[in-house]
Order: structure tokens, then sequence, then C-alpha cells
């Protein structure tokens, strides 16, 4: 009896129900898309993350938990350059262990001007850690003094268009520079343009960056296999010389982890929906 009264209500109100159903269908349907839109902004996300190179561990300045803050919160650097011989002298299948200083500014040649590049300053080992390629010229050497500069496919677009860059004299930060390289062009990261990059010799980080302390520390390992044991040999490294919470050791397994459980958390809350 029920059954028939809501078969009779269902065709008396044809057009009440048809929008019902609709309205279900379409919610439905918008929360499958929005999983499986999550979904694949992880697989894109690990894939960028992968592509900045492999067997890395990166040595952080503080402790995102209970590192330790000077005025206004921000957290104190208490890295030294000599941590990265350390850990490439004492620690087991370490390749290489390259300081990076970071800081941005201004590229310019003559009246063309590439704005907000991003200026590392560090070995020339750098290339190696990073898998970099050259499109053009060559990079400069592991111990190199001289005025050399390697820079990304956007700056050597903005600058010189299709001009060969190599030889030419470039400003950065008030600063002139030789350009010895022209890097191959790797796209964005989590939207961060990775051409809009000057990489120079450490050396030279007195007169542009200004830094007295490096931004972080690159560490390749040997194999994949051997990075959890890496990563541990580096953390009881650093902590002879400073205090636990003045510095973090991080995998890219790690961060692929973290953003993992942000990207979980936010698709069982759709999937609640």
């Amino acid at each position: 009896e029920v059954v028939k009264i809501s078969i009779k209500a269902i065709r008396v109100n044809k057009v009440r129900t048809f929008l019902t159903m609709l309205g279900v269908i379409i919610g439905v349907a918008s929360v499958i898309i929005l999983v499986s839109l999550v979904t694949g902004l992880g697989r894109s996300i690990e894939g960028e993350l992968s592509s900045i190179g492999t067997n890395l561990i990166t040595v952080f300045p503080g402790n995102p938990m209970t590192g330790s803050r000077g005025l206004g919160g921000i957290v104190q650097n208490k890295l030294e350059f000599r941590f990265a011989e350390l850990i490439e002298e004492k620690v087991t299948n370490v390749l290489y262990a390259v300081p990076i200083i970071l800081s941005s500014g201004t590229s310019k040649y003559k009246n063309h001007t590439v704005k907000n590049s991003t200026i590392f300053a560090t070995p020339g080992n750098y290339f190696v850690v990073r898998d970099l390629e050259l499109e053009s010229g060559r990079y400069y050497s592991q111990n190199e003094t001289g005025n050399a500069a390697v820079i990304g496919a956007t700056v050597k677009k903005g600058l010189f268009k299709d001009i060969d860059a190599i030889g030419k004299t470039i400003t950065v930060k008030n600063k002139k520079i030789k350009v010895v390289g022209v890097l191959k062009e790797m796209g964005s990261i989590l939207g961060t343009d990775q051409d809009n990059r000057v990489v120079i010799p450490l050396n030279q980080v007195k007169s542009i960056t200004g830094g007295d302390r490096p931004s972080w520390i690159v560490v390749k390992a040997g194999t994949k296999e051997k990075i959890p044991f890496v990563k541990n040999d580096i953390t009881k490294l650093i902590s002879k010389e400073i205090e636990n919470d003045d510095f973090t050791v991080s995998t890219q397994k790690d961060t692929i982890e973290i953003v993992g459980r942000v990207l979980s958390i936010i698709s069982i809350g759709l999937s609640g929906v």
C-alpha cells in the first residue's frame, strides 16, 4: 500500500521528483569530481617534488614544532657552512653536501629586466645534486672564484630573447656578473617558476646576497635505500653542534607524506559531505 501511494505521489509531482533526483545526482557527482581532483592534485605534487632531484635530504634551520625564535617570531638560523663539510666527511653514503644561500633580486641586461629572480649562491656541486642540465655554456666549477653565473631559461629569455647569452655581463642586485651557462627549461614546481633563477659561486655571496649563513644544506645520498640511515646520521652529527630545536632534517618522502596527509584530510571531509 505504501509503495502504491509513493508511486502515485511521484506521478502527481513529476517535476518536483525530477528536480529532487537531479539535485541528488549533481551533489553526488560533484563530490566524486572533487575527490578525484584532490587525488590527482596529490599525484601531481608528488611528481613535482620528485622532479627536484633524486635521493635528496635537506637540513633546514629551526624546527617547525619547537624551534627557537627571535624577535617577531622569526626562526633563528644557526646553520653554518662548515656543517656541509662535516656531513661529507663524517656521514657514510653521502655523495655531496652543498650549502645554499637564497635571496632574490632584479636581473638586468641593457634595457631588459627580469624581476624577482631567485638567486642561489652555492658551490659548483649544486648542479650535480639537483640533476640540472645545461642548454648551453658550462657549469662553474666546485671551487671557482671568478665572476660567473648560470641562469635559468626565464632569465635568458627575458634578458636576451634569441641572442646567445654566454659571455654577456648581466647586473644582479647592482653587481655585474658574466653568464657562463644557461640551464634547460624546468617549468614550475608548486606554482614557483624554477627557470627564473641565477646561480652564482658561493664566494660571491657577500657582495650580492649579503648572507653569512646558509639558508639550508642539500645532501645527495648514494642510493634511495640508504636515505633513512643517512638522515639519521646527519641528525646525530648536527645535534652535536647545535640544539635539536635549531634544525630539521627532511627528505623528499617526508614532504610528500605531509602533503599526502593534508590532502587525505580534505578528501575525507569531501567524502562525508
